[in-house]
């Protein structure tokens, strides 16, 4: 069985009618390259790829997990917007980065650390505990 060099009538044919449902002039054309049962198999394998094809393009068109709200973000993400304009906006948050004081109160606030002690362990004594915490036989 040779695929190359086959004319696109063929593979027309392949795809929307059987063997037996040619007629004598699609039957002569399809002879010239294949016989009957290996017309009869290309026929085969191309609708049950057909079917699986149908079957495959609705999940891919929604797969799982994607929901309104990302594909919205997508458009947004993805929309045009003029280099002038991107420009303007980085040229803007620049100027108001720089030009604004660092302090505006002009005081200046000193931070202190304390540090205290922190105390690990249980603050009772063996001899302190609540009756009600002590197991008695």
């Amino acid at each position: 069985m040779n695929l190359s060099n086959i004319p696109e009538k063929i593979f027309d044919l392949l795809v929307s009618r059987s063997f037996d449902e040619l007629n004598v002039e699609e039957k002569e054309l399809v002879l010239e390259s294949f016989t009957k049962e290996e017309y009869h198999t290309l026929h085969e394998g191309v609708q049950e790829f057909m079917k699986a094809d149908k079957l495959i393009t609705p999940v891919m068109a929604n797969p799982v997990g994607t929901s309104d709200s990302k594909r919205r973000f997508g458009k947004i993400a993805n929309y045009p917007v003029p280099l002038y304009q991107v420009a303007a906006g980085l040229l803007l948050l620049l100027g108001i980065y720089f030009l604004m004081p660092e302090n505006r109160s002009g005081t200046t606030i000193d931070l202190t650390v304390v540090r205290d002690t922190i105390q690990t362990g249980t603050p009772l004594s063996a001899d302190r505990y609540p009756d009600k915490l002590i197991y008695h036989p």
